[in-house]
């Protein structure tokens, strides 16, 4: 039977029984949850029985024990005929569940934008947060339901306000690469460079995240782009980090970016694209004239020190062609090839390289038992020290 023909026919049978039995029903409680027929309706609905119950005087703000009411359930599922006919029989639009979240939070969360706007016609609080400082329009902003955006900002949302973890509207929309949402925040003069409480920024976020459209947005707002995490991070050294190349160059094209900037340890974005071996971003960086031999501060380590002991042959070969210092040492005077040693022959050419039975120590002098190797373990080194030779490496046999 079709489902609208059944209420019907509920609706004709309820209708048969007497008044005071009909009143008894509307407010009789399920033995479970202690709900009302009416918060179950609300939430299926179906506006007939709706109708019915409210012609009844049933409790139209009724709250179940976890806080839900009528109202909130209807928004929270976009049953906009449902919605108007709780708001016109003066259902309490501002009225919160246990978490605080009110019936326009829902709407906005679940992008229900029919049920936004009968709720602000109704003097729905446009910034009333949950009990985790979370509006209405960083919910929306959250889940890049554009259009929300757009209304809850015509009726004066808060473009600004932060969570309890000071993070915006912009920040949340950055980080998840909504750029249709970037774009209306910015148009309504969000703060492009409010950060987090660990001072990273939406620029930051979304350059870490790789997303290129919004970072372009963005940057011609005016967003800092030397501006740091806490630790000193910047954008483009969480960008060459992550291998976002195509953030990478974006940041890389404004005048004012700080290609050698260095976070609290001394490390560069050079250093960090070449330990993580992204040789791509290290050719882009080099392109742009980074310095191809700054250290970190904690050991004096180079980004070839750190390419070579990580085995990244590819951004060893690179940083060797723009005259990194293949004998720079840190500071515990370790070179990059400090030591070489090869069984049963001092190496003095690069034609004693060969590849059987070579071993790099690179970063330390521990000593290590020949026979505990094999040839795969040894070979991993092999196009490393060529490429060191060839620049003119110190070798220093050990016997």
């Amino acid at each position: 039977m079709d489902s609208t023909i059944f209420t019907e026919n509920f609706i004709t049978r309820l209708n048969q029984l007497d008044l005071p039995m009909q009143q008894d029903l509307v407010s009789t409680k399920d033995i479970h949850s202690k709900d009302i027929a009416l918060s179950g309706s609300c939430d299926m609905g179906t506006i007939t029985l709706v109708k019915w119950l409210i012609s009844r005087n049933s409790d139209i703000n009724y709250c179940r024990e976890d806080g839900c009411f009528p109202l909130l359930c209807a928004s929270e599922n976009g049953h906009i005929d449902v919605v108007k006919e709780l708001l016109l029989h003066s259902a309490d639009v501002n009225k919160c569940n246990n978490s605080d979240v009110s019936p326009l939070s829902i709407a906005s969360q679940n992008g229900h934008i029919d049920v936004v706007k009968e709720l602000l016609q109704y003097s729905a609080n446009v910034n009333k947060c949950d009990n985790d400082g979370v509006s209405p329009l960083y919910i929306a902003s959250e889940n890049g339901h554009v259009n929300v955006v757009k209304e809850l900002l015509l009726h004066s949302a808060d473009v600004n306000k932060c969570t309890n973890k000071d993070v915006s509207p912009l920040y949340i929309a950055s980080g998840y690469g909504h750029v249709d949402v970037v774009i209306e925040l910015l148009q309504h003069s969000a703060d492009v460079n409010k950060c987090i409480n660990n001072g990273v920024s939406p620029l930051w976020q979304a350059s870490q995240n790789g997303h290129i459209n919004v970072v372009k947005e963005l940057l011609q707002h005016s967003a800092d782009v030397n501006k740091c995490k806490n630790d000193g991070t910047s954008p483009l050294q969480i960008a060459c980090n992550t291998n976002r190349i195509e953030v990478v160059r974006v940041l890389l094209q404004c005048d004012d970016v700080d290609i050698d900037l260095c976070d609290d340890d001394g490390c560069s974005s050079l250093y960090w694209a070449s330990r993580e071996g992204h040789v791509d971003v290290v050719k882009e960086l080099l392109l742009h004239s980074a310095d191809v031999n700054k250290c970190n501060n904690i050991n004096g380590v180079s980004p070839l020190y750190i390419a070579s002991h990580n085995e990244h042959v590819d951004v060893v070969k690179e940083l060797l062609q723009h005259s990194a210092d293949v004998n720079k040492c840190n500071n515990i005077n370790a070179s990059h090839m400090d030591m070489l040693i090869v069984v049963n022959e001092t190496v003095t050419t690069l034609a004693d390289v060969s590849n059987d039975w070579i071993l790099i120590v690179l970063l330390t002098k521990t000593p290590f038992n020949m026979s505990e190797w094999h040839m795969s373990e040894s070979q991993r080194h092999v196009d490393v020290v060529r490429n060191m030779l060839q620049h003119s490496a110190d070798v220093i046999s050990v016997t």
